[in-house]
Order: C-alpha cells, then sequence, then structure tokens
C-alpha cells in the first residue's frame, strides 16, 4: 500500500522540485520508502510513497521499471491474484527479480495491456508510463477501494492519492463551486467531484490515457457489470457464501508485515476473525471500547477474542482523548467528511500496536442488507408516490427534523431516495444556511450524476445498489483510506473481494435480501461460528458517543457556533452530525 503521484508538463522547468513536493506532502502513507521518475525532456514525472507489506525487500522498490526499462509504474493496492497470475506471466516467457505483486501488475500490463485490468483481484490506483510511445495509463480498481484524483489543463496534467498533493504544489487552487452544498447535503462530497476546483477523482473500475502532450486520448471503463441469477436455493447460498468468504479472507491475509484484524464485535468483524484464527497462529485483532456503557461492545468483543484465542489488544476512548486528538483528525481528512473518527482511533491505535495491515468488515452491510433503510425501502417508496404537495402538508405536520429530508422526493432520482434516507440536511436548510435560494440548491444537486439502477430491480435491490455505490463509495471506503493511510496502515476489505462479491450477486434477490432480517443469510453461514450473543441481538453500528462528547466542545466556525442548530443541538433536539457538517465549513 502506498502513495502516488505524477506531472505530464511538456514545459516544466520545475519537474523534480515539484514531483518531491506532491509526494512528500504524502508521506504519513508511505514512510517505509520513496523514489521518483523523470524525464525532464519529455515532460513527465512519477513519485512514490511506499508502505512495504510483500517483498519487504529493495526489490519491490518503486516506481519500477521492467527489464529493458520501457515501462514505468508506480502502484498503491494490493494484487490478492499476484501468485496464479504470475505463473501465468511465467508460462508466457516473463522473469521476475522479486515477491512483489507491483511486478506482476507491471507484466500483467506488458503483456495484455488495459484488458489485464479486469483479470485482478485487488484494490489498486496505479499509473504506467511507456517511455516509447510516451503514453501515461491509469487505472482505479472496480469497487473505488483505492483513491486517485486527477487535474487537466490545457499545459499539464496532475495526479496524486489525495488533494493534499496537488496543494503541496499550488497553494491557489480555488474551492468548487457546489461543495458546500453537495457537503451539507450527503455529509461528504459525491465523486467525481471533490472540495477543490478542476480536480476529480477517476472513476472506479476505469481507466484513461493521456499522452506527452498531456491531452486525454482515450476513457473506458475495463468493468462490465453483468449479474446472472444462478442460486436460488437457501442451502446453496449458505454453501456459497461460508466457502467464498473463506477464500477471500486466506487470499487477503497474505502478507510479509504484521497484520490484524478490527474486532468491533459486530457479526461481520466477528466472522472475519473466526476464519483468519483458521489459517493464523496467533492472530492479533484490537478493538475499542468506551467508558458510556450504552456505546461499547466489549462483552461481545471479549467473547470472540476468547472463542479464538487471539492476541487482542483493547483501547478504551473518552471524550478528553477525542478533543486531544480533533486538530489532527482534521487534519487528516484531506477533504471534509461527516465520518471517519472511529476509523482514524482504530488505526492510530493498530499502528501503535506494530500493525502494518488489518481486516475490516467493510461492505457486508452493503452486500447483504444490513442496513435501517433496507427496512424502510417500502415506506418511502410509498412515500415517493404521493404527490409533491402532500409531502409538503406531512413536513408541516409532523415537526421531527427528519421529516424535512422528505423534501428529497420532489424529483425521483436515485441520489434523492438516498437522502431521504441518509441526508443531513433538506434543500431549504441548505439554501438557508448558505444565504442562497432554493434553486440554487436543486441546481447543485441536479448536476451530480444519478448511479444506474436497473428498472427491474426489486426495491432492496435498488436500496443496496444506493448504499454500495453512493454511501460505501463516497464515504466509508474513502475515509477508511485517508485515516488509515494517515497513520501508516494498510485497511483491507475482504467482503468486497472480486470473487466474493461475484458469488454474492449471484444469489437471487429475493433470497439475499429480507427486510426484518439484515445479513440473514452471512449470519446463518456463520452463525455456528461466532457467539450467539454476537448475531442474535439488534446492529449496533460502530459509533462513538459524539451526541455527550461534543456537548462540551469548543466550537470554531461562526455558522456552527451562531446559528440556531447549535442552541437545538445544546438543548439535545438536534443530531451531532449537523454540527459536525456545520464546524467544518469553513
Amino acid at each position: 500500500m502506498c502513495r502516488i503521484a505524477g506531472i505530464i508538463s511538456p514545459q516544466h522547468t520545475r519537474l523534480q522540485e515539484d514531483i518531491l513536493q506532491m509526494r512528500d506532502a504524502m508521506q504519513h502513507g508511505g514512510p517505509d520508502g520513496a523514489g521518483v521518475y523523470v524525464d525532464a525532456e519529455k515532460g513527465i514525472a512519477l513519485g512514490h510513497r511506499r508502505l512495504s507489506l510483500l517483498d519487504l525487500s529493495t526489490a519491490g522498490a518503486q516506481p519500477m521499471q521492467d527489464a529493458r526499462a520501457r515501462y514505468q509504474l508506480v502502484f498503491n493496492g494490493e494484487l490478492y491474484n499476484y501468485a496464479e497470475l504470475k505463473e501465468e506471466l511465467q508460462a508466457l516467457g516473463n522473469h521476475f527479480r522479486s515477491n512483489s505483486d507491483t511486478e506482476v501488475v507491471l507484466y500483467a500490463f506488458i503483456a495484455w495491456g488495459t484488458e489485464a485490468f479486469h483479470r485482478f483481484n485487488a484494490m489498486f490506483a496505479l499509473a504506467i508510463y511507456d517511455t516509447h510511445t510516451g503514453i501515461l495509463t491509469l487505472a482505479r480498481d472496480a469497487v473505488g477501494i483505492k483513491p486517485l484524483y486527477y487535474h487537466q489543463a490545457a499545459d499539464r496534467f496532475l495526479f496524486a492519492s489525495e488533494l493534499r498533493a496537488f496543494k503541496a504544489l499550488d497553494t491557489h487552487w480555488s474551492l468548487q463551486k457546489n461543495w458546500s452544498i453537495y457537503f451539507l447535503a450527503f455529509g461528504f462530497i459525491p465523486e467525481p467531484f471533490t472540495q477543490l476546483q478542476n480536480i476529480y477523482a477517476l472513476a472506479p473500475g476505469s481507466y484513461m490515457q493521456i499522452n506527452a502532450k498531456a491531452q486525454c486520448v482515450n476513457a473506458a471503463r475495463f468493468v462490465q457489470e453483468t449479474k446472472t441469477i444462478c442460486i436460488t436455493q437457501e442451502a446453496d447460498a449458505i454453501a456459497a457464501i461460508r466457502s467464498s468468504l473463506s477464500a477471500a479472507v486466506k487470499r487477503q491475509l497474505v502478507a510479509d508485515a504484521p497484520l490484524g484484524v478490527f474486532l468491533s464485535g459486530g457479526v461481520d468483524s466477528s466472522i472475519l476473525t473466526a476464519i483468519a484464527s483458521k489459517y493464523k497462529q496467533p492472530l492479533q485483532t484490537l478493538s475499542i471500547a468506551f467508558e458510556q456503557g450504552a456505546f461499547s461492545e466489549a462483552p461481545y468483543q471479549e467473547a470472540v477474542a476468547s472463542a479464538y484465542q487471539t492476541q487482542h489488544k483493547a483501547y478504551t476512548l473518552s471524550a478528553d482523548l477525542f478533543y486531544e486528538q480533533l486538530a489532527d483528525i482534521k487534519a487528516a481528512m484531506d477533504q471534509p467528511s461527516n465520518d471517519g473518527v472511529n476509523t482514524y482511533f482504530i488505526s492510530k491505535y493498530a499502528h501503535e500496536s506494530g500493525l502494518k495491515t488489518v481486516l475490516s468488515g467493510l461492505g457486508a452491510d452493503e452486500l447483504f442488507g444490513g442496513y435501517p433503510s433496507f427496512k424502510h425501502a417500502h415506506r418511502v417508496n410509498v412515500l415517493s408516490h404521493l404527490p409533491f404537495f402532500t409531502i409538503q402538508l406531512l413536513q408541516s405536520v409532523l415537526s421531527a427534523d427528519k421529516w424535512k429530508r422528505l423534501s428529497y422526493l420532489y424529483e425521483k432520482r436515485a441520489n434523492y431516495y438516498y437522502l431521504v434516507n441518509r441526508g443531513i440536511f433538506a434543500p431549504d436548510q441548505i439554501a438557508s444556511i448558505l444565504s442562497c435560494s432554493l434553486q440554487e440548491v436543486r441546481d447543485a444537486l441536479n448536476e451530480l450524476k444519478d448511479i444506474k439502477i436497473d428498472a427491474s430491480a426489486t426495491l432492496l435491490e435498488q436500496n443496496a445498489r444506493r448504499e454500495f455505490s453512493i454511501y460505501m463509495r463516497n464515504q466509508l471506503l474513502r475515509d477508511a483510506d485517508v485515516m488509515s493511510m494517515w497513520h501508516g496502515l494498510e485497511i483491507r476489505v475482504p467482503f468486497l473481494d472480486q470473487a466474493f462479491m461475484h458469488t454474492v450477486n449471484s444469489i437471487d434477490p429475493a433470497l439475499l435480501f429480507q427486510p426484518k432480517k439484515g445479513k440473514h443469510l452471512l449470519i446463518k453461514a456463520f452463525q455456528e461460528a461466532i457467539p450467539k450473543a454476537v448475531w442474535d441481538r439488534a446492529k449496533q453500528g460502530f459509533t462513538f458517543p459524539f451526541q455527550t462528547w461534543m456537548q462540551s466542545m469548543e466550537f470554531k466556525n461562526d455558522k456552527a457556533q451562531t446559528h440556531s442548530y447549535y442552541e437545538a443541538f445544546r438543548k439535545q433536539q438536534l443530531h451531532w452530525s449537523k454540527l459536525w457538517v456545520l464546524e467544518q465549513l469553513g
């Protein structure tokens, strides 16, 4: 796992200095080594910061070139099927000088070009430069686990793993005109947009090719989304889930550096612990507990750790610790987010425990219907068919703040159905906060491209698609990446393994999703492997007692400090997330 950056600028006179600035602004994400490739004559520079996990020797250093020095690669990620691909490439006559997955990525591209990307069972963001053609190829994994941002202007093309790398190069970046509207609505800034003007996220499952003149010459998706239903019996589904997830965990345990598991005490992390303990002994696990008993899952964490005799470390968090780290938390964010504090602390403690990589249960709720939104899907669907004036009447009668989000139903779009469930502020509230018109808010939100949803999909399938493509991708994965890499830690997500997701997507949706039984198939597949107390209880997300902690917090932002929402929060009449968003508006 690493951090990457690059510049294509034919007239550039400071390539060496500037690529070092970009690269080293992300040093936290690659503390084990660094390298650059610079061709001043052609105006190309690549930078790399290394977090060593496979082949810790210098043979795995980057930028990495092939034996003929034609290709230069910078790679951020893990290729889990590198051993199989390596055998295939060796059969084609390729010779390898390292045991790193990076070298397999390089020779796979040389052998198969962009067709190589869909062969990868991986999380990755990469750039490969062909010195003969002058073409730079960028690519990002199918799910979007690893970030990759780019900026294209008439005279230059830039890319990097984090926005702070662009800021290190130029301090005058303008803010994206609608970022505050997006942030107040979603609690994050939806891709492809970022907080900075003209800097975009490369779409997951896609690649882009840029020539030596800094012009994009090709861009395409390498992932073709197809769904074939072939598992229609519950027993077959349970067996397939059990076998496929076990294989995914085994693949993702491969590392030459210390590895552990985040053990929250919930179903997903407990299952990962149960599987991982079969392949890795002793297994390290770590957890966070709280002084407030209502939020602490310590009994469940301890039950799982005891059952599998893991080397377990538990850390107790308090409001004082939260306040102490608040400035560093904000620095780690890279761009504003309503989430990620939990990942910040667990990553911090994992690093202090000597771990380099950890397994996380992220992705299970989206794949198996674990969120409350699955229970509410039918209710939202009924409301969406009401005339909008009826919805407005309901809002006037029902005074609770959450009902204000029904105003997102003024248009029948996927993004708005999502915001009814997960939105932070309603459109009229956003307009009031930003002192703009309601139409300006709606126009900005309408600029966001809707995710594609099959018209024949069931309501729960549609909800799963929204949770996966909007919430997980933009919030959970982004926050997991920036917060973990801030502490020089890699987070691996076995539930998002390509082969495992293919298995889950092959299950009949009517069997997979049951609104009153979230994650029922996943639980049935592993209920004998984890304590009953863990799976036979109400869902409790990995959340902090912010509602209490933030009562004593000194807000720095005037909008948070002076707005009527501030008083409502002090009176325990408003959810903490709204104040946390206002605090970050700047």
